[in-house]
């Protein structure tokens, strides 16, 4: 019996390791095979075009897995790509720097002949041609000596000239060295961002594997749910007579910010790893949105669209529960299905989440009560910011009320 359990502790380790090895093999060989910008480029295009190729058709478990590699591969060959860049601009500051430092001295030695030049010419400037004739030693001396004066007055103009070359060209490298550094400072910024993405698909494949623990039937099930969803957002949206995109919609406040599904700066943008639109499908997106920005966040839907955090697997089905997206963390979770769990959130203070219909097909805002009449940001209709619920909606419609927390 010892031995037994020994023998399942033993294996159980020898597992661990092999997967952490094929995770560091896994890396390294990207490392390898990656050693330049060219050839990160060109690693970079083949997994995008495989992504792009397996877009929309993950109808198994191991399908979706191997889509949400692809993912990750992608990202680790373009934080490769970055460093490399970082790497080639600090080796240029690195060769600025020294011929920086090379023209500085050069252009302080420079500066000190043409000092002695400058006194040196003054002396010869100040003599009086008719004494310097009387002092010299015959007519041969003379011209030697106004000879002199002029190659003197020519040597110090050309010191005057590889000095303003110098000054020229010292300015043009330490620009060159302060444009670079730029350069550098940005794609630190671009390498950290790529860390948050990455973790964030790491997140999300084992988020996945942890939903359905790896089981093709509770995944097909997953997808079902998702479907399901698609469809009633399908019935709202051909009730209202189609989804076409709008302009200009959208509209801050004290309260926050008014966001619209279908607004042309995110309405044909797919939802998560799904292919399906904001503008058909994104009113629970852009609900959340708004409301992140009750609490002064800045987050819009475009951004919670194009992460796959918030979603099931690589559907537009969003999860209920916890998920975060460029450091907005938050929670949405179901706590009744009539005014009266919106009445409770209210008098706290917190606006919620309404769904309505038997889908439900549609999501919309509760902000507050005006006249005892609930006041609502309808997501879908057009400047559907303020609006009274009753105007549009019945109280009966009601069928899911989300609270909404954020951190």
């Amino acid at each position: 019996m010892r031995f037994t359990h020994f023998t399942r502790v033993f294996v159980g380790i020898v597992i661990c390791f092999m997967v952490f090895l094929f995770a560091v093999t896994r890396t390294s060989a990207i490392l390898e095979n990656c050693a330049t910008i060219e050839a990160c480029t060109q690693q970079a295009d083949e997994a995008r075009q495989k992504i792009t190729e397996s877009q929309g058709v993950q109808k198994t478990l191991s399908a979706t897995i191997a889509y949400l590699n692809n993912r990750i591969k992608l990202t680790e060959i373009e934080m490769r790509r970055t460093q490399l860049e970082i790497d080639a601009l600090e080796a240029q500051i690195a060769d600025l720097n020294t011929r920086i430092d090379g023209l500085e001295l050069s252009l302080q030695r420079l500066t000190e002949i043409l000092l002695e030049r400058v006194q040196q010419n003054y002396k010869l400037q100040t003599q009086d041609p008719f004494l310097l004739l009387l002092t010299s030693n015959g007519i041969s001396d003379f011209l030697h000596k106004y000879r002199y004066i002029q190659l003197s007055q020519t040597y110090t103009q050309s010191v005057m000239k590889d000095a303003e070359s110098q000054k020229v060209a010292y300015g043009e490298e330490k620009l060159a060295k302060e444009k670079k550094q730029k350069e550098v400072e940005a794609l630190r910024k671009k390498l950290e961002s790529q860390r948050v993405t990455l973790r964030d698909q790491q997140n999300q494949k084992t988020a996945l594997l942890t939903a359905t623990k790896n089981d093709e039937k509770k995944y097909q099930s997953l997808l079902a749910q998702a479907e399901a969803q698609i469809a009633a957002f399908n019935r709202f949206v051909s009730s209202q007579g189609g989804a076409s995109l709008l302009s200009n919609q959208t509209s801050c406040d004290g309260w926050g910010c008014y966001y619209n599904q279908r607004d042309s700066q995110w309405g044909s943008q797919s939802i998560g790893g799904s292919g399906q639109p904001m503008n058909m499908y994104g009113c629970l997106v852009t609900s959340m949105a708004m409301i992140a920005t009750h609490y002064g966040k800045s987050l819009n839907p475009g951004q919670i669209a194009g992460s796959l955090n918030p979603f099931s697997g690589l559907t537009a089905l969003m999860i209920q529960g916890t998920w975060s997206v460029n450091g907005v963390t938050m929670t949405r979770t179901r706590i009744g299905y009539s005014s009266s769990a919106i009445d409770g959130e209210l008098n706290a203070g917190r606006p919620v989440i309404v769904g309505l219909y038997s889908g439900p097909d549609h999501f919309i805002v509760i902000k507050g009560k005006d006249g005892g009449g609930y006041m609502m940001s309808d997501p879908f209709m057009p400047g559907g910011k303020d609006k009274k619920f009753t105007d549009t909606y019945s109280l009966s419609n009601i069928r899911a009320v989300d609270s909404v927390r954020v951190q």
